[in-house]
Formats: structure tokens, sequence, C-alpha cells
């Protein structure tokens, strides 16, 4: 079902399901798919969320952290969020 969606769906999907493999988590949730968009370093997207006053970054670390300690398992960094870097 994934693969016929669009490919701008695809790189927010994609990333997503392989955050919520490398978790052991059976199922793909909004959590999930929130690391998987804001993982594309996409630049107007960051502007969207700091206008909000969201710090994606810290947001980010802090499901990760959650996620480390329920799950009793490492931080995986990889799915942190990286500065875009102004495409």
């Amino acid at each position: 079902m994934i693969d016929n969606l669009g490919d701008s769906s695809q790189l927010v999907i994609h990333p997503a399901d392989e955050l919520s493999a490398a978790l052991g988590h059976s199922h793909l949730a909004l959590e999930h798919l929130f690391l998987g968009l804001v993982g594309l370093e996409d630049l107007q997207l960051q502007r969207v969320f700091m206008a909000a006053g969201v710090d994606v970054g810290a947001v980010a670390l802090d499901m990760l952290k959650g996620w480390a300690a329920e799950e009793r398992c490492a931080l995986d960094r990889r799915f942190l969020p990286r500065q875009p870097s102004g495409r």
C-alpha cells in the first residue's frame, strides 16, 4: 500500500517506517511520521515551525528519549532532524 503513494509521501513515510522498525514498533504512528517529515531538512518547513515557536530538534529529541526509555534501547540519533542547508 505504501508503494502506491506519490514521491513526496514516500520521502516522509520511508524514514518513518525505518524509525518504527528500529524501535521494534509494529505500527506507523503520527510520531513516526512527524520525525519523517522534519527529517526532510526542508527550509520552508523549518521556518513554519520556527514561526510557531516550535523547536523541532528539541521535540524530536524528547520523543526519541521517551521511546529509548520505554523500550530500554539506545537513543538512535540518526532520526534527529538536521539543520537545513539553506536550499
